[in-house]
C-alpha cells in the first residue's frame, strides 16, 4: 500500500511539471506575440533578382622559367685556356663563350690527316695491282688465286681509308669541340669554372638563358578541367609588382597530377624589356567567356554560415529564409546558381529581426 502510494505522488509531480512547462511555453509566445503587437512588423529593404551578365576568372600560382635554357659543357677534356663571358652578359649567337687548349687534337688531326693521305695512296696502288693480275687472268698468264689475293689486298685497303676517314673526322671535330659558341640570343646566368682549371668531357662551364620570352608554368585544380583553352585569354602578375602583361596559353597538360589533383599549364609571355626575371613567383589569371542573363542580387542579400549560403525572401509580405547556390560576388553583386527566380524580392536591409513566416512591412525597394 505504501508503495502505490509513493508512486502516485510521483506521478502527479511529474504531471505538475510538464503541466508548468507548456504553461510557460505558452506565455513565452504569448510574450513575443505582445511584443511584436506593440513594435509593430520588422521593417525590411528589399531587391528584385535580376539578370546581369558576370565575367569570371580562375586564378593559379606559379613560376616564370625562360624559354630557353641551356647549360653549357665541356665537349673535350683537357685545359680551360679562356673564358670570354661572366654572369648577366648577354651574348648574341655565335659568339666564343670559352676555348679548350687546343694543341694535343691539332697534334691529333695532323696525325690523322697523315694516315688518310697514306691511305688513300695504298688504296690506288692495291687498285692497280687488282686491275693488272685480272687483265693477266683474263689472258691465262695468272692464276685465280693471284687474282683472290689482288682483290682481297684492295678490299683490306679500301676498309683501312674509310677507317682512316673516320678517325680525320672525328679528330677534325675535336677541334672543333674545343671553341664553344653561343648557341642563341641569351644572358649568361650562371659560371661554373675559371681559365686555366682542366676539365673532363661534360663538365659545366656555363649556364645561358634566352629571356626575351618567358613561361609561366602554373598548376591548376582539376575543378576547372575543361574551362580553359588555347583561346582563353591570361593576365600574368609577377610577385615583384611590375605591371600585368598579356599572356598566351601554349600548352595544356590533359594529364592530372594524383598527388595534388591538379594540372600543369604553360603561358607564354613577352619580355623583350627586360622587366621580369627568370624564377619570379607569379600569379595567373585565365579570364573565362562571360556568363550571359545569370541571376543576381546584391551582396548584401546573401547570408553565408559554415559554406551555407541563404537569403530572406519576401513572399505575400511574409519573410522566409531560402538556400541558395551561388558562384560567387562580382562587383557587389552575388551570381545566383540556383535556389531564385527573376524578379524574386530578397531581402537586403532589416534581416537581423527575420523569422520564417514573419510578416515585414517592405520600405522603398531597392533598384
Amino acid at each position: 500500500m505504501r508503495k502505490h502510494l509513493i508512486l502516485s505522488l510521483v506521478f502527479s509531480a511529474s504531471m505538475l511539471a510538464l503541466l508548468a512547462t507548456y504553461g510557460c511555453s505558452d506565455d513565452k509566445a504569448m510574450a513575443e506575440q505582445t511584443l511584436l503587437e506593440k513594435k509593430g512588423n520588422p521593417t525590411v529593404q528589399t531587391s528584385p533578382v535580376e539578370l546581369r551578365d558576370f565575367q569570371s576568372t580562375i586564378e593559379a600560382s606559379g613560376t616564370l622559367v625562360p624559354e630557353s635554357h641551356a647549360r653549357l659543357t665541356t665537349l673535350v677534356g683537357g685545359k680551360l685556356q679562356s673564358i670570354r663571358a661572366d654572369i648577366s652578359e648577354c651574348v648574341r649567337k655565335g659568339d666564343i663563350l670559352f676555348e679548350m687548349r687546343s694543341v694535343d687534337y691539332e697534334l691529333a688531326l695532323r696525325q690523322s690527316q697523315a694516315s688518310l693521305e697514306r691511305a688513300e695512296v695504298l688504296v690506288k696502288d692495291r687498285r692497280r695491282e687488282m686491275t693488272r693480275i685480272e687483265n693477266l687472268f683474263k689472258g691465262g698468264s695468272a692464276t685465280e688465286q693471284a687474282r683472290d689475293q689482288a682483290i682481297t689486298a684492295f678490299e683490306d685497303a679500301a676498309s683501312a681509308l674509310k677507317q682512316a676517314v673516320a678517325v680525320r673526322d672525328t679528330a677534325e671535330q675535336a677541334l672543333k669541340d674545343c671553341t664553344i659558341r653561343a648557341p642563341y640570343d641569351g644572358v649568361i646566368t650562371a659560371k661554373y669554372l675559371q681559365p686555366g682549371e682542366y676539365a673532363k668531357p661534360g663538365t659545366e662551364v656555363f649556364e645561358i638563358m634566352d629571356l626575351s620570352r618567358l613561361i609561366a608554368e602554373v598548376n591548376v585544380s582539376e575543378r576547372h578541367a575543361g574551362k580553359i583553352g588555347p583561346g582563353t585569354s591570361v593576365i600574368v602578375l609577377s610577385s615583384t609588382g611590375t605591371e600585368p602583361v598579356a599572356g598566351t596559353i601554349t600548352a595544356i597538360n590533359p594529364k592530372i597530377d594524383l598527388a595534388d589533383r591538379t594540372f600543369l599549364v604553360k603561358i607564354s609571355i613577352d619580355n623583350t624589356q627586360g622587366d621580369l626575371q627568370a624564377g619570379l613567383f607569379c600569379t595567373v589569371k585565365f579570364i573565362l567567356p562571360p556568363a550571359r542573363n545569370q541571376h543576381a542580387i546584391p551582396a548584401a542579400a546573401l547570408n553565408k554560415d559554415r559554406g551555407k549560403s541563404t537569403v530572406w525572401v519576401i513572399e505575400n509580405g511574409k519573410a522566409y529564409q531560402r538556400d541558395v547556390g551561388d558562384n560567387g560576388i562580382y562587383d557587389g553583386w552575388v551570381w545566383i546558381r540556383s535556389g531564385l527566380e527573376q524578379d524574386e524580392a530578397v531581402v537586403i536591409e532589416g534581416a537581423g529581426a527575420l523569422m520564417n513566416g514573419l510578416e515585414v512591412e517592405v520600405k522603398n525597394s531597392a533598384l
